[in-house]
């Protein structure tokens, strides 16, 4: 699908977390009412489990081994004066009732951190659970903010996604799932205009709960299907692009942990099986309003002389370690959208541009040892490490539609 406009803005973004407004919308959303409590058990820590991770920071602290976590002094102390305040604060036994939740987000803290985390954990009598965390100083390594919602019968059957297909309007989907595309699409799209954030829908997948061996040595062929609806962020109407890998690259530059924004809701013949809502990012400015953008074809020749230097490579990298190897790579959709890198040269590195960008979606299939018994699937995304036993459909080439520069979704840049 190619887009027809021929200039797109660029625009400043960053990492903030959820907002109280947003938090509370999705609480009402998805209680409707229904009373929803949080467990103190989940947050609130009694004096005897506070106590032996007092004495263990005192050890620490007598033995410097602090240090070795990067530590500094001063922060160290910091730390401790944290703890023996949440020591005195503690109650002697847990709460006997649990706290009914209104939506509000409530404060925690979490280690080595200079700004404030928020969550918000409920669930209601019925089965429907709402776990929300949100990190807008965006100063923990490896935290993120998300929001996850499930009903009661989540995940039974559990979806594998071996079979992951991209469905439109016009697919005919299996006799077994009665929901149709045009009820699904409605579902998702009075949920996310009940979220109150600016999104789309970008891309729906088939998906059932085969077992092919890889999960318990269990086989069985798909009895139940559902269907994936992918949202992401707009900004005046266009969207920005999607990638839902979880893999993660590091370098000396911009090593901080950051995914891209998208929101995923499943549904089957039940209703909503899940809903997961992942790095939320906010619009700041604009910095150029109009961009000049590459023609086509010339994209469409950059992609044809990239395609084996990032592939044919990996694949030879793989066959230097002793393992036949050859890559199937499938584009099945061709997007220019806005894609989130990150901005150089600036503090924090969770601010980013959201860039035109021309996005080749499909799977990357590395097959070792092909035609043998010894033959291995794994799927991968851009990214060079680790991989997936499932199709997961990812941006398998990402071109900047300013000036022909590859980006790596993964690192952002």
């Amino acid at each position: 699908m190619l887009a027809k406009r021929t200039d797109l803005p660029v625009v400043r973004v960053a990492a903030e977390g959820f907002s109280q407004e947003t938090a509370k919308n999705m609480f009402d959303y998805w209680f409707a009412g229904e009373p929803a409590y949080q467990n103190p058990r989940y947050q609130e820590q009694t004096k005897s489990e506070i106590e032996p991770m007092l004495q263990r920071a005192y050890e620490m602290t007598e033995t410097k081994e602090y240090l070795e976590y990067d530590w500094e002094e001063e922060e160290w102390k910091e730390h401790i004066a944290m703890i023996e305040e949440e020591y005195r604060n503690a109650p002697e036994v847990h709460s006997s009732e649990p706290r009914q939740e209104d939506g509000t987000l409530h404060e925690i803290t979490s280690g080595k951190s200079d700004g404030t985390i928020w969550e918000l954990d409920a669930s209601s009598d019925t089965g429907r659970w709402l776990s929300l965390h949100s990190d807008p100083s965006a100063k923990n390594e490896w935290l993120t903010s998300s929001a996850w919602f499930v009903s009661g019968n989540a995940h039974y059957p559990s979806y594998n996604e071996i079979n992951l297909k991209r469905v439109d309007e016009n697919t005919e989907l299996p006799k077994e799932l009665t929901l149709t595309y045009a009820e699904a699409v409605a579902k998702g799209d009075a949920i996310v205009q009940a979220f109150g954030e600016p999104m789309q829908l970008h891309s729906v997948f088939l998906v059932d709960d085969e077992q092919d061996g890889h999960q318990d040595d269990l086989v069985q062929p798909a009895e139940s299907y559902a269907l994936q609806l992918y949202y992401t962020r707009t900004y005046n109407g266009i969207p920005l692009a999607l990638e839902t890998s979880s893999s993660a690259e590091n370098d000396q530059v911009f090593s901080l942990y950051w995914q891209h924004e998208f929101l995923l809701i499943v549904l089957d013949n039940n209703g909503i099986d899940e809903i997961r809502w992942q790095e939320p990012l906010t619009f700041r400015d604009v910095v150029v309003e109009h961009s000049n953008l590459l023609p086509f074809e010339q994209i469409r020749e950059l992609s044809e002389q990239m395609y084996p230097i990032i592939y044919k490579t990996r694949a030879t990298q793989s066959e230097q370690n002793g393992n036949p190897c050859k890559i199937e790579v499938n584009v099945d959709r061709i997007d220019l959208e806005l894609m989130r890198i990150r901005e150089q040269n600036v503090t924090d590195a969770r601010i980013g541009l959201a860039v035109p960008t021309w996005v080749f979606y499909g799977t990357v299939k590395m097959i070792e040892n092909p035609g043998t018994p010894e033959e291995y699937v794994m799927y991968q995304s851009f990214s060079t490490g680790g991989g997936s036993d499932w199709p997961e459909e990812v941006a398998v080439l990402a071109i900047n539609a300013v000036d022909g520069s590859l980006i790596n979704p993964i690192l952002g840049y």
